[in-house]
């Protein structure tokens, strides 16, 4: 974030951000080891990137979901209750998904039920997808059994699952692909971004299973940052149809990068009814930009 000149000097959110929006598209925290502070600086960021006119979003990955499981079946991690409460609280607090503009941000592999699933509750309701979020995944943290259909289960998923791990994703798009690709088409989504996988090469998997997915671009934004280092999609839009996407890693994060990085956060954005952003990896780097009611617009990953 630094690099992309979203952070200051202090490590405060930069003043220069007003329209962006972060997106950390799942993992925060360790599974087998969760660490408060790091949910405390996510949270801290939120607020100060929120006073500054930017945004930051931040989605469930499987880390953060069996997390909660187990702090619900009992698991304290040796926190003291009123620390694990906290962790739980932000947890149910968290995002399944997020669609800004025709961008899916979400942790990992889109299935077919979960589209499914969406395109049905925007054909009943009439309402815009992240309503899905409030209205059915924040409501399933009533018990594990019912937050299970959208987790990223790797057992044997039973048929009411929404979301799982898909164990051979090539194999799963060769087979599903042009349906999935269908689906987000009516969905009005033309680009997703995931994380969950990390990419052995260290750098993002652009327009992946494209061969099998039509008319999507799908984007890989792990870059297995805990080994390789640096991560993120930065993605800007000066107008609805006009987007840059420009990826940051170990190998691309050069001096000629962040100055072009830098220069599409701060372009202006053409007013238009439709919302606009910018992405983040796996990890705490990504950042994505949208075009809300109440702000100005670019967008960046982190």
């Amino acid at each position: 974030m630094r690099f992309a000149g979203v952070l200051d000097q202090e490590g405060g959110v930069d003043e220069n951000t007003a329209g962006v929006t972060i997106f950390h598209t799942g993992d925060l925290i360790d599974k087998s080891d969760p660490d408060l502070s790091v949910v405390q600086y996510w949270q801290l960021m939120q607020q100060d990137a929120r006073k500054k006119g930017g945004h930051v979003r931040l989605i469930a990955g499987n880390h953060e979901q069996e997390i909660w499981q187990r702090i619900h079946s009992g698991e304290n991690y040796g926190m003291a209750r009123d620390q694990t409460q906290k962790l739980k609280h932000f947890i149910e607090n968290l995002d399944l998904f997020y669609v800004a503009g025709p961008i899916l941000f979400i942790h990992g592999y889109p299935t077919l039920e979960f589209l499914a699933t969406l395109a049905h509750f925007k054909e009943v309701t009439g309402k815009d997808l992240n309503s899905f979020n409030k209205d059915h995944y924040k409501k399933s943290f009533i018990s594990v059994r019912a937050m299970k259909q959208y987790a990223y289960v790797r057992e044997s998923r039973k048929r009411s699952h929404l979301l799982y791990d898909v164990k051979n994703a090539g194999n799963y798009y060769k087979k599903n692909g042009r349906l999935i690709g269908r689906l987000l088409e009516q969905l009005k989504i033309r680009i997703v971004v995931h994380g969950h996988k990390p990419q052995r090469s260290g750098t993002q998997a652009d327009y992946e299973f494209g061969k099998w997915i039509p008319n999507i671009r799908m984007v890989g934004n792990d870059t297995n940052v805990s080994r390789k280092g640096i991560g993120a999609t930065v993605i800007g839009a000066t107008s609805p149809r006009d987007l840059d996407i420009v990826f940051i890693n170990s190998k691309t994060a050069t001096d000629k990068l962040r100055r072009r990085v830098q220069a599409i956060l701060g372009e202006p954005f053409e007013p238009h009814e439709s919302d606009y952003w910018l992405q983040h990896g796996d990890h705490p780097q990504a950042r994505p930009m949208r075009r809300d009611s109440y702000s100005p617009n670019k967008a960046w990953p982190g």
